[in-house]
């Protein structure tokens, strides 16, 4: 298990030693000198696509530091991870091994914990800030749009009561040609 988390890039505090040295099998004998440097290989195949196998090194000296290797290719510790990212394995959220005590450890979170690690676990959390920005935005974008509901339904409004007062004036002022009008017939007898 601690072979398999080391190469796959999980943090020593995570592993039973606290020290990658400690790692580094130190024969008993007195007539072979220690090693200076261990390393873990893992090949991976995906079956379902056929796609060619990659490996995957890491490497620790007896000083205690990695050297990581994808192929061949000797790479930084974050293209390391990233590369493992690529075929699903992500060492940050341990999406790939279940560590003595990690079943009764999730068992006994609240749910609000539970949605925590199921985002970190797929990787949800990276887009958390995109998605409250684009929230926010949503939420000012139908703002906007409730204020120009509002203000053109208050428009329509007063649209309605301009055109029944113009329709009174209207009325009014033929009224007042019918009586001009009466008047004169009146005064014509």
């Amino acid at each position: 298990m601690d072979a398999i988390s080391f190469v796959l890039g999980v943090n020593t505090k995570s592993l039973r030693s606290s020290n990658l040295r400690e790692l580094i099998y130190r024969a008993p004998s007195e007539t072979k000198p220690p090693r200076r440097k261990c390393f873990v290989s893992i090949h991976c195949k995906d079956i379902g696509t056929g796609a060619r196998a990659q490996s995957f090194t890491r490497t620790i000296t007896a000083v205690g530091s990695s050297e990581y290797k994808v192929g061949n290719k000797t790479v930084s510790q974050e293209e390391y991870a990233q590369s493992l990212r690529e075929i699903g394995v992500d060492a940050s959220v341990r999406n790939f091994l279940v560590f003595q005590g990690d079943v009764q450890s999730t068992a006994s979170k609240t749910p609000k914990e539970l949605t925590a690690l199921i985002e970190k676990i797929s990787g949800s959390d990276k887009y958390k800030k995109d998605y409250e920005e684009a929230r926010a935005k949503k939420e000012k974008v139908e703002d906007n749009v409730m204020f120009a509901f509002n203000k053109k339904k208050s428009i329509n409004a007063e649209k309605k009561q301009y055109k029944e007062q113009k329709e009174e004036a209207e009325n009014f002022k033929k009224q007042q040609e019918e009586q001009v009008w009466l008047f004169y017939f009146q005064a014509s007898y």
